[in-house]
Order: C-alpha cells, then structure tokens, then sequence
C-alpha cells in the first residue's frame, strides 16, 4: 500500500472511532440508572425539610424513570438503614392541584420485605405526569416524606 492509502484508513478510523465514543456517551445518558435519578430528582425544599424533620439514620430517595415513554412511568422510593426481613409500609400520593394536599389524593399503599442491606424498595408504575409525593410508615401517613415533579 502507498502512504496516501494507509493515511485514508488511519482517518477513517479515527472518525469511527470518534462516533463510537460519542454514541456510547449518548446512551449511558440517555438511560439513567435508579441511583442516578434519586439526587437529581428530588426538590431543594424537600432536601431541607427531610434534613430538618426526617430521622437522618434512616436515609430516604425518590426518583422516577420512563419506562414506557408516552405510557407508563415508574416511581422509586428507597428507606435505609432498616432491620433485614422486616416489613415496612409506604404510600404515594398525587398532587392533582397546585393547592391542594397530597393527603387529598388516593394513596397507592404498599408493603415490602426489607432486603439484606436493610433497604426498604418501592416501586409504583404511574400513567400520568404530575407532582407525587411519598410517606412511609416511620413518620405516619399524615406527613409526605419525599417528592418528585414527572414530566
């Protein structure tokens, strides 16, 4: 081969390699695990609320996914620092008007088994977007202890 031959394989390789490591890059982004939308997603008064009034030996996160983009979503909700093998209790509320209480709203209550690490895992699928908010049994049904905004 001459050297112009060898100098076109080398760029085209190059470039291939280039879109390679772009679209790799665009599909880790574009499909976010759990642990990365807990953070993200939840809202900087609920941060400070939880910081103020929530037990911080007992770490709690929200986020959501769209699983089925267009029809259903999932929401996550995740309590730490609990006994393995217990039973422990969550609801999710929607918020269908901006002044209005979570508590106005039908709650989706569900009970899990607290895994090996001492993590309580909820998950609901949701068919709507919209403004959800999620209590748990340590601090009673009357007060939402996370939030997230799906859209």
């Amino acid at each position: 081969m001459d050297k112009k031959t060898v100098l076109k394989i080398l760029a085209v390789m190059i470039v291939i390699g280039i879109l390679f490591a772009l679209f790799a890059d665009r599909t880790s982004e574009s499909s976010p695990t759990v642990d990365e939308n807990l953070e993200g997603n939840m809202t900087d008064e609920t941060r400070q609320f939880n910081n103020e009034i929530a037990d911080d030996e007992k770490p709690r996160s929200i986020a959501f996914d769209h699983t089925n983009p267009g029809v259903s979503s999932e929401i996550y909700y995740t309590v730490g620092n609990l006994e393995p093998g217990t039973t422990f209790r969550a609801s999710l509320y929607k918020r269908y008007d901006s002044m209005a209480d979570y508590a106005d709203s039908r709650d989706d209550t569900k009970t899990v088994t607290v895994d090996e690490f001492g993590v309580a895992r909820f998950v609901w699928e949701i068919t709507s977007f919209g403004d959800y908010g999620v209590s748990d049994q340590e601090w009673g049904y009357d007060m939402i202890m996370e939030t997230v905004m799906v859209n």
